[in-house]
This record gives C-alpha cells, structure tokens and sequence, in this order.
C-alpha cells in the first residue's frame, strides 16, 4: 500500500514517472522486447495478440510472455542473461478469463506454467466476461490475466479493461480474433502474429548475444513452428517484423529474418517441386492442430448417432 502511495504521489509531480517506474516483463523474445520502450512490457497495461492465422501460434506466445511474468519461463540455459535482469516477476496466480472454451491447460503448463499457478474461470457470455475480466485485472495480487475472446470489444468495454489494468498494475495479455485487428484498441501493445512455412535452409537462428554456448541446431526438430510477428503501429516506434521459431518443448528463438524475405521477393524460390522430400513445411503442424480442433467439436456434438447409407445410384435404362 506504501508503495502505491508513493507512485500516485510521484505521477501527480512528474508524469513521466508513472511510464518510467513501471515494471516491465519479457515476451520471451529479444526481438520482441526490443522494439519496445525499457525493454518489455509494462505491467498495468493491455497487451494483445491478433491471429491473422488459425493455430498460427498468438495463443503460444501469449502464454510464453505470462510465463515470463511469472518467473517459471523454460530456459534453454540457466544462467544466460539474455533478457535484462531489471524484468519483473510476481508471485501471484494467472486468471484465466474462457468465454469460448478455448483455453487448453495442457499447453499453458507446456509454456511453463505451473497448474497450482492457474485460475480458471469459465464464462458463457460477454457480460459475465468483461466483469470477470475487469474485478481480476482490478486485483494487485494477480500475477496476470489471460483471455482468448472469441468476439470483438465495444470502446466501451475496451477503456473499462484498460483502466482496470492500471488501478491494480495487472498486465492483461488478450488473444484477440483476425476482425479486432482492423478496429481501433485501447492496447498498449498489438502483436500480429500469422504462421508461415519454412524450409530448412531458411531457418538460421540469430546469435545470443551473452550466451558463450553454440546456437541451437533447430533444423532437427519435425513439429517446428515458425511464426511471422509484426507491430504494424506503435506509439514510439515504427512498423517492425520479426520470425521468431517455437520448438515443441515451447522455447522461443528469434530467427534471421533474410531468408523469409529474400523468398518473398523470389517467389521461384518458394514453390515445391514434385518429389522434392527435403522441403519441411511448418505448417503442417497448424493443419493437424485444426483436424484435431475439429474432430473434438464432433465428438462433443454429434449431429446423428445414425450411421447414414450412401445414396444409390439410380438404374439406367437399357436404350431401345
């Protein structure tokens, strides 16, 4: 409570304080953090992911940046350094806010967090959802707020979450639909995230820059996903692109993003050849991501239990 006080009375004298004194988390991502003002994202704020594509990996690394906010991120060495130490970490539970149904435990513990760490609140309607989502956002001992929202926000909805963020310096990390981001946000950030296919030789994992160990050899992994990540618009940078390449234990790398574009500029270069085996899509993995998605809507609501018989064809008659 001290501590807040003494925020509120540091803003009221210098503005500036309240943006500069604010903690930061990591994406999880050296690109990423990066492009943004001390090096993170603050807490207090809306962050939002856009999946221009299904499976196309927003969800993922939502949850990597929570798990960041947490502490419990995966970390390929123990000692590397590779975000600034200055990043903050909260002791406090995640909320899951679910109006869709959506939300899959097993791959938010795969991206590092713990399950005891996880609230999970299941709502059946907008209204149920913005309240639950702004009381949890309101709370200061909530680590962070998660939420995938399968419909769009009204200006209205969208300040009340804002606000609510700020009153209790809770980082609200929202997965946001394809539509939401053609429509004006009260975000502080918006990453546009879409999958994209790779093959082999483009995948060139950028150096660390303070790890002594060699870089990971990431052509040897099958179920690679590698993600396109944009921030079209920003307060205080210009449009910026990133691939960053998310292995099946979910650790995140940041990938060269030359090759990607040299065969974008080329687009011989991309085509596949018939018989050429060598050629890994990425995307494949997104495809049975879908199937599976689809499958269990049909296992969950079966239209007919009644297996139907094919239609007969019917008889010709014989000519003359």
């Amino acid at each position: 409570m001290l501590q807040k006080l003494r925020r509120q009375t540091e803003a009221i004298s210098d503005p500036l304080v309240t943006t500069n004194s604010t903690p930061r988390f990591s994406t999880g991502s050296s690109a990423l953090d990066s492009w943004l003002p001390g090096g993170g994202m603050r807490r207090g704020t809306i962050n939002e992911w856009i999946a221009e594509t299904e499976g196309g990996g927003a969800g993922t690394l939502s949850l990597l940046a929570a798990a960041q906010m947490l502490g419990t991120a995966p970390q390929r060495h123990s000692p590397n350094h590779d975000h600034p130490p200055t990043h903050a970490h909260h002791d406090g539970p995640m909320i899951v806010v679910d109006p869709g149904g959506h939300f899959h435990a097993p791959a938010a513990v795969a991206c590092g967090i713990p399950a005891e760490r996880i609230v999970w609140c299941r709502v059946t309607n907008r209204r149920d959802a913005v309240w639950t989502l702004d009381q949890a956002l309101r709370c200061g001992s909530v680590a962070a707020v998660w939420s995938m929202l399968p419909w769009n926000l009204n200006d209205r909805d969208a300040r009340r979450l804002q606000l609510a963020a700020e009153t209790g310096q809770t980082p609200g990390l929202l997965v946001r639909t394809a539509s939401a981001g053609r429509q004006p946000s009260f975000a502080s950030v918006r990453w546009h995230v879409r999958s994209v296919p790779a093959k082999p030789e483009q995948i060139v994992p950028l150096p660390r820059s303070r790890s002594a160990l060699p870089p990971i050899n990431l052509r040897r992994y099958r179920d690679l996903r590698v993600t396109h990540v944009t921030m079209p618009r920003a307060k205080t940078s210009v449009a910026r692109q990133a691939f960053l390449a998310v292995t099946p234990d979910a650790m995140l790398h940041d990938l060269d993003s030359r090759p990607f574009l040299a065969a974008r500029s080329n687009p011989v270069s991309h085509s596949n050849p018939a018989g050429d085996t060598a050629t890994a899509d990425t995307s494949t993995a997104n495809t049975h991501e879908k199937a599976a998605v689809h499958l269990a809507a049909q296992l969950a609501r079966p239209t007919s239990t009644r297996r139907e018989n094919p239609p007969r064809e019917p008889k010709r008659r014989a000519a003359g």
